[in-house]
């Protein structure tokens, strides 16, 4: 069968590339504190941007709420220990809210995860931190991130000796509107959990109709439960059989229990 061209790019459905002001109108709209054809007031419209972005903020420490995680691939230096993640940084993107994993790359092109530190492993190193005894190695082992804002400061450990080149895993923020006017295109299920999310924030900001509360919080909650549901990452579940007999375990979840040879006990 001939393969043909490929198809065009589809076009933005009406609806889902939106601007600030779409949002803060629909969910004005729908709280009652404005009829429908009537223009939002300027200062209505800058107080509603402001609780638009507050809540794409609160939603950006919210792990389900984040669509993407991406694979960054970044230089490390000879005998540099410190990496700065954020605008204007060493690793120079916008702070992610949360990095998912670290790996270095070989200059072999193999790539191997990284330890990730928590506080109190870091300070046990007896060796090879800013301010101790240096620990130069071939690679780094691990990294302690310090989560720091506006930056985040990347350590890794030991030092490299040579040049190479290090991965990272963060979160892709969710966009804040700059302003009332830039068009977004959002995934799926994403735009109808704004426009109901922000309504209930509004029946609390704006006076309106708290008659429509039910109603606006369970499509709020619908919405942001459906796009949990679908960045919801499964992982196989190990089991206490598995690691005592060493084979494949079982669970029962109706008793909460292991159970052997795929039956309950």
């Amino acid at each position: 069968m001939p393969i043909g061209p490929p198809a065009a790019p589809p076009v933005p459905t009406p609806g889902l590339t939106q601007a600030a002001l779409d949002f803060i109108t629909q969910a004005l709209i729908l709280c009652g504190s404005q009829s429908a054809g009537e223009s939002v007031s300027a200062e209505d419209a800058e107080s509603g941007l402001t609780s638009l972005n507050q809540m794409m903020d609160t939603w950006n420490s919210m792990e389900l709420m984040i669509f993407t995680i991406q694979r960054l691939i970044f230089n490390l230096n000879v005998n540099q220990q410190t990496y700065a993640v954020g605008s204007g940084g060493d690793f120079d993107i916008p702070r992610p809210p949360r990095i998912e994993r670290y790996g270095c790359i070989l200059p072999s092109q193999i790539e191997f995860p990284v330890h990730p530190l928590t506080l109190k492993e870091w300070q046990e190193l007896p060796i090879g931190k800013t301010g101790t005894q240096p620990l130069p190695a071939p690679i780094s082992f691990a990294v302690w991130d310090d989560k720091g804002f506006p930056m985040r400061l990347l350590n890794y450990w030991p030092v490299p000796s040579a040049g190479m080149q290090a991965t990272i895993y963060p979160w892709i923020a969710l966009s804040y509107f700059p302003d009332l006017d830039s068009q977004f295109t959002f995934p799926p299920a994403y735009a109808e959990a704004v426009k109901y999310n922000l309504a209930f924030r509004f029946l609390i900001e704006f006076p309106g109709d708290m008659e429509r509360a039910p109603l606006i919080k369970m499509m709020a909650d619908q919405g942001m439960d459906l796009i949990k549901s679908f960045n919801t990452e499964v992982v196989d579940m190990v089991t206490g059989l598995d690691a005592i007999s060493g084979r494949r375990g079982y669970y029962d979840f109706y008793s909460d229990t292991p159970a052997r040879n795929g039956r309950g006990n």
